[in-house]
């Protein structure tokens, strides 16, 4: 019986929960034998949970403080994003072969494996939905909101097709049943805002990868500045040759890191939107700081790369008040 734990019993661990419920195995993992019923087991260090009636239905628990023994007895580990990937049991488990995921990995996976195993999944013919991801060390939750409302504001009529998902918005595999529920006329737009610790055990990325700044931090729950680096790398290093890569090309992490794509490579200044326009961003932008000027830079850039006229951009920047 193949034995699968969500570690971590959060936000995105009730929705890593939900999904399995829901699916048969075979969709989500195919290199396991899926004959019989998964054996599902909740990990955390939390023992009260809050789990409803039939979210608790043939689950097994270990919590308390001895919730990251035997993680080696399972075949799957989906932990959440609080949950560093270099945990010690963790990675003893990987040695032993156990698969270290998480529910953006698995999202990920599903979202950009071959089509007709997607389409397993949404059950229409619908296009492959566009997936926009955001990171950097600062700002890139105000910058996946501020696009996304963008891109809600300019195309009214699809709307209903842009999702702001991830650590802003709904949990990523809460949208997957949504999309199956849209007419297969156009592709679906789906923004995430990235950290390092989600990136680090990816090995897939988006259609569209926005670079923010690059800065040293976050060094207390990472070995050193490089292996922060190396994971944020990974919203470029699995790109394809038709994605696009948007990075601060005065930045030179950011600009290193988008050095690792194969994608089409866009640099991004604040010069780009030319002298008044720059100015005129500098007049109507309400959220204050230096940064936020520029990350909206960056914000207008790819939405006017998806076809976002510039009157509507400034229009939402304007009445933007952060996330």
């Amino acid at each position: 019986m193949p034995k699968i734990a969500i570690l971590g019993f959060g936000r995105e661990g009730k929705s890593v929960l939900k999904f399995l419920q829901r699916r048969r195995l075979t969709q989500i993992n195919t290199r396991i034998d899926a004959d019989k019923k998964p054996e599902i087991w909740i990990l955390d260090k939390n023992k009260n949970l809050n789990l409803t009636t039939s979210q608790a239905v043939d689950i097994k628990f270990q919590t308390g403080k001895n919730y990251l023994q035997n993680l080696d007895k399972f075949d799957i580990v989906f932990r959440s994003p609080g949950v560093p990937y270099n945990l010690p049991e963790a990675q003893k488990a990987v040695e032993k072969g156990v698969e270290i995921s998480s529910a953006t990995a698995l999202f990920f996976d599903i979202m950009r494996r071959p089509i007709q195993m997607t389409r397993r999944l949404i059950q229409k013919k619908s296009p492959r939905p566009i997936i926009i991801g955001v990171t950097g060390t600062k700002g890139k939750g105000t910058t996946a909101t501020l696009l996304c409302k963008i891109l809600k504001n300019a195309w009214p009529e699809r709307s209903q097709r842009v999702y702001l998902a991830g650590n802003m918005g709904k949990p990523t595999l809460n949208i997957i049943p949504r999309l199956s529920a849209l007419s297969p006329r156009k592709s679906a737009i789906i923004i995430l805002e990235l950290s390092s610790f989600q990136l680090q055990d990816l090995n897939q990325s988006p259609n569209i990868a926005v670079v923010l700044d690059i800065f040293p931090d976050h060094l207390d729950s990472h070995k050193n500045f490089k292996e922060y680096l190396n994971a944020k790398a990974n919203i470029a290093k699995w790109q394809k040759k038709s994605d696009k890569i948007f990075y601060f090309s005065d930045n030179k992490y950011s600009k290193w890191l988008a050095s690792k794509s194969r994608a089409k490579k866009i640099p991004v200044k604040s010069s780009i939107l030319g002298r008044s326009d720059l100015q005129k961003l500098k007049e109507i932008i309400q959220i204050p700081g230096k940064h936020n000027l520029k990350n909206a830079v960056m914000a207008a850039t790819v939405a006017s790369s998806l076809g976002c006229q510039k009157d509507k951009i400034l229009k939402v920047v304007k009445n933007f008040r952060g996330n």
